[in-house]
């Protein structure tokens, strides 16, 4: 199996990256950068274990400066490497908000 968690931006995305995902059995972890050129290097299971890829870029910045990417061009991306499910994590909108916020202005 492959999945793709695609880490909205302030939703406990390092905290799962950093203690939790790479402790999973069976799993195959990778995160962040280019997924695409770096699946293509490699990143398959082995012996039958599940490949797991965690990068926030998958659903570009919360911030003027970067032009999310669109749901059909991640489908595409999805459908070519294989995953067959999405992992995504949701926080209260006023949380995320506030969140978002506190560390645009830091």
């Amino acid at each position: 199996m492959r999945v793709l968690h695609i880490g909205l931006h302030k939703t406990a995305s390092t905290l799962l990256q950093l203690k939790v995902f790479p402790h999973l059995e069976n799993v195959n972890y990778y995160a962040g950068g280019d997924i695409a050129g770096n699946w293509n290097r490699g990143m398959q299971p082995i012996a039958g274990n599940t490949v797991l890829w965690s990068s926030e870029a998958a659903v570009g910045w919360p911030y003027p400066i970067t032009q999310p990417p669109r749901i059909s061009d991640l489908m595409v991306l999805c459908r070519d490497m294989g995953i067959s499910h999405i992992l995504v994590v949701k926080r209260e909108f006023p949380t995320w908000v506030r969140s978002v916020w506190f560390q645009t202005l830091n």
